[in-house]
C-alpha cells in the first residue's frame, strides 16, 4: 500500500461510508486480459461488471464470460453499445450521437441485446454502458423501450433528458491527460479527489486490455488500500442502482 499512503491517510480521515463499484468495459475484446484481470478479482474476492460488446463475442470470448459468471456471483455483466463503432461524422468518437437517428439506434441496441440474451439467458444486467460513455436523449428512450432499466456513463458527461436512472463511474483507473498516461503521483491525486468528496458512491472504471502485469499490480494495492478501510464496501452495480 506504499504506493496510495495519500489515500490510506485521507480514508482514515474521512468519516462517511463510501459503497465502492467497479466496472469493466470492452468484454468480447482481448480475452486473455480480461481473464487475467478476472483471477485477480476473484484472488481479491471483489465483484466485477463487465460491460459486454455483442457484436464483438467469439465462441471463446462466449466460453469465458459463461464460466464467469456461472463460477461466481461476483461476475456480472450488461450491455456495452453494439459495435463499438463510430458513427458520429463530426467531434468525439460516439457509437450513439446526435449523427444517428433514434430508430438507428433502437435497431442496435435492439440487436444486441437479442445477441446477449442468446449467449447469456437471463445472466444479463438490464444496465447499458455506452461506448466512449457518451450518448444522448434518443438512446434513452431507446433503454426504455427496451426495458434496459439503467444507464452508466461517467461523471461529468454531457447532460441529457433520460428516461431511465442513470449512475456513473466515477474514477478512470487508466485516466490520461493530454493522451499521456498519469504517473504514479499524478494517479493518486486524481483518485484521492473522489474520495475527498461528499460522495457516497464511488464507481471505478477499467479496461482490461489496457492492464499489463505492473498495472494489475499497482491496481492490486489501489485495492488493499480500500480494503483496509473500515469506511469502504464493495457492491455489484445492480445492488447500487436498486
Amino acid at each position: 500500500m506504499k504506493a496510495f499512503r495519500e489515500l490510506e491517510a485521507l480514508l482514515s480521515a474521512r468519516e462517511k461510508p463510501v459503497k465502492v463499484f467497479f466496472r469493466d468495459d470492452d468484454g468480447g475484446w482481448a480475452d486473455d486480459h480480461l481473464q487475467a484481470v478476472c483471477e485477480d478479482f476473484t484472488n481479491l474476492e471483489l465483484p466485477l461488471d463487465i460491460a459486454v460488446i455483442p457484436d464483438a463475442l467469439s465462441d471463446r470470448s462466449i466460453e469465458l464470460v459463461s464460466r464467469l459468471i456461472n463460477s461466481s456471483d461476483r461476475f456480472a455483466i450488461h450491455q456495452h453499445g453494439f459495435t463499438h463503432a463510430n458513427h458520429q461524422l463530426q467531434g468525439r468518437s460516439c457509437e450513439f450521437g446526435s449523427d444517428r437517428s433514434y430508430q438507428q439506434q433502437y435497431n442496435d441496441i435492439a440487436a444486441g441485446k437479442k445477441i446477449l440474451t442468446a449467449a447469456f439467458g437471463s445472466q444479463v444486467k438490464p444496465i447499458f454502458t455506452p461506448p466512449w460513455n457518451r450518448c444522448n436523449s434518443d438512446t434513452a428512450s431507446a433503454l426504455h423501450a427496451l426495458d434496459i432499466e439503467y444507464l452508466s456513463r461517467i461523471v461529468r458527461s454531457e447532460p441529457i433528458d433520460t428516461a431511465v436512472p442513470e449512475f456513473s463511474v466515477t474514477v478512470d483507473w487508466l485516466k490520461k491527460n493530454k493522451g499521456v498516461a498519469l504517473n504514479q503521483a499524478q494517479l493518486t491525486d486524481y483518485i484521492c479527489g473522489h474520495f475527498n468528496t461528499a460522495d457516497d458512491v464511488i464507481g471505478i472504471m477499467l479496461h482490461h486490455e489496457h492492464m499489463d502485469q505492473d498495472n494489475r499490480v499497482l491496481f492490486g494495492e489501489f485495492v488493499d488500500t480500500l480494503k483496509a478501510s473500515q469506511i469502504v464496501s464493495f457492491h455489484s452495480m445492480m445492488s447500487i442502482a436498486q
